[in-house]
């Protein structure tokens, strides 16, 4: 049996200041990024189908949470404990290798929400029953179950920028405004960080556009600069394989879903 560690995070995006009108031009109440549970301690399932992997493994959010309190330990503003600090780094410095996340996006369902420039409009889901190939119409579909759904903006293919909330949305994990690489370490290099800083807290965002249809979520660690540690990407086919895309198991606490659930209480 797989060893776990236990986490219990709960810090402010890095850089994130009060809130504000930021990204999706909608007033956000700053939250802090939280994931209570357990984490394996290496990946599994290799080569499988993308389809047969986020069930049980790691969502968008919660790899989000692990991700800022990673940066937050570079800073010396979170003190992890060995086996902690072990597991993070096995995460964001094991090069070459990636998980797929318990999330899905259908970027053909809309919901209300009016076009917005330079944005997809799109039901991202969380826990995912299942996806399923119509042979019939040749498209991909996403069984919601008892999982998560909310629409929702998500940015063109680019450089998460760091604003006044951070650069991610907590209820999605996916980047509030993406830009160029050299715009997205100005971000922060404009509000204190270094440029080494910088330089690894920028990670690539791949998306698809609006009518794209229903694609997995995976998260890949590379060394190549251009990428970045935490290259996050939301447009893959389900069907989809890689040898070098697995799984990463985590289990959560009962307190574990309260952000979640909190976020969506805030948006009803």
């Amino acid at each position: 049996m797989q060893k776990q560690i236990s986490f219990k995070v709960s810090q402010y995006p890095v850089g994130a200041s009060s809130g504000g009108v930021i990204g999706l031009d909608t007033a956000r109440n700053l939250v802090p990024l939280e994931f209570e549970g357990k984490t394996a301690t290496e990946r599994t399932g290799f080569g499988e189908q993308y389809q047969h992997l986020h069930r049980g493994s790691i969502t968008a959010q919660e790899d989000l949470a692990l991700w800022n309190a990673y940066l937050m330990a570079k800073l010396c503003k979170y003190e992890p404990d060995q086996r902690q600090r072990d597991a993070l780094n096995f995460l964001y410095d094991r090069f070459g290798q990636g998980h797929v996340c318990d999330n899905a996006v259908n970027y053909s369902d809309h919901g209300t929400l009016q076009p917005k420039k330079g944005y997809a409009r799109a039901a991202i889901f969380t826990h995912p029953e299942s996806f399923k190939f119509n042979k019939d119409s040749g498209l991909w579909e996403v069984n919601r179950g008892e999982g998560e759904m909310v629409h929702d903006f998500i940015p063109g293919t680019g450089f998460p920028e760091l604003t006044n909330d951070g650069a991610y949305n907590p209820e999605t994990g996916f980047p509030l405004s993406t830009v160029s690489r050299e715009q997205a370490e100005a971000s922060y290099t404009s509000r204190g960080f270094s440029p080494e800083f910088a330089r690894m807290a920028v990670s690539r965002f791949w998306s698809r556009d609006e009518g794209a249809g229903v694609k997995a979520v995976d998260r890949y660690c590379s060394d190549d600069g251009s990428l970045g540690r935490f290259g996050l990407d939301a447009d893959d086919e389900p069907g989809g394989r890689s040898p070098i895309i697995g799984s990463f198991r985590v289990s959560r606490s009962p307190s574990g879903a309260r952000h979640a659930t909190e976020a969506k209480a805030r948006k009803s």
